[in-house]
Formats: C-alpha cells, structure tokens, sequence
C-alpha cells in the first residue's frame, strides 16, 4: 500500500556481541546462551513507521 508507515528491521550480520542475560527484554531473566559470544545484531526495528527498539549504546 502506497503512503503507509513502515515496518523494518535493521541488522548487522557481522556484528558480534556477548549475551548478558540480565540486559534481555523480557520478565525471566536467564538465557542458555548467558555469557557466550553470538554473531549478528538487531540494530533498530520499527514497527508501523514508530521506532519500539534501538539497543542501549
């Protein structure tokens, strides 16, 4: 549709980043992937044309 807001999501495939499972989103705060290194990042994602995520720099 022509003139509607955007949905998208910007990623970095080469980005690498280590998790810490206290910095996820979300109410359970764990992760089996707590302190591993993992390649690729969200960067920003906007849904119907409002940015609703950008990672703390």
């Amino acid at each position: 549709m022509n003139g509607a807001p955007a949905d998208l999501l910007l990623f970095d495939p080469d980005e690498g980043w280590k998790v810490d499972a206290d910095k996820l989103a979300g109410k359970a705060q764990n992760s089996p992937f707590d302190g591993r290194p993992v390649q690729g990042r969200v960067l920003k994602t906007v849904i119907d044309g409002r940015l609703v995520f950008e990672p703390d720099a």
